[in-house]
């Protein structure tokens, strides 16, 4: 499988999801239901930590818009920010369209040039809270 998920800390506040080159469909939807359950099994808001080492074409390819709008309802109430790391200039160009396709989901997503950098947002977060619009 292209997607590995993990807790990315003891207290399991972050999950750590890593794409790799290879990715398919059935990787995403199988990934999501994953992530689904681990955020959803805790009583306090967990935030995502996406790596993309796979590219936007590849993440195009096999439909990643589609999965977008059958995963709408595939976020837990509790889940926090979606940190996107890797791909930032094509994932934030490709942003406008992905927002009309699952408002629910990109209404959470920040992108950030590493992993070091998305756990230090998220720590100012925790620190100054971002209220998460309705749109």
């Amino acid at each position: 499988m292209a997607i590995s998920v993990q807790w990315f800390d003891p207290e399991q506040t972050i999950v750590y999801q890593h794409l790799t080159p290879g990715i398919t469909y059935t990787d995403m939807f199988v990934n999501t239901t994953c992530l689904y359950d681990m955020v959803q099994s805790k009583p306090h808001t967990v935030n995502v930590i996406t790596e993309l080492d796979c590219t936007i074409a590849e993440l195009l390819s096999v439909g990643v818009f589609q999965f977008l709008q059958q995963a709408n309802p595939l976020v837990a109430p509790n889940t926090g920010r979606i940190m996107v790391v890797g791909e930032t200039f094509a994932g934030q160009t490709l942003m406008p369209v992905a927002r009309l396709l699952a408002p629910h989901i990109t209404r959470r997503v920040c992108f950030h040039d590493s992993v070091v950098d998305a756990v230090y947002a998220l720590e100012l977060m925790r620190v100054q809270p971002v209220v998460l619009s309705a749109v």
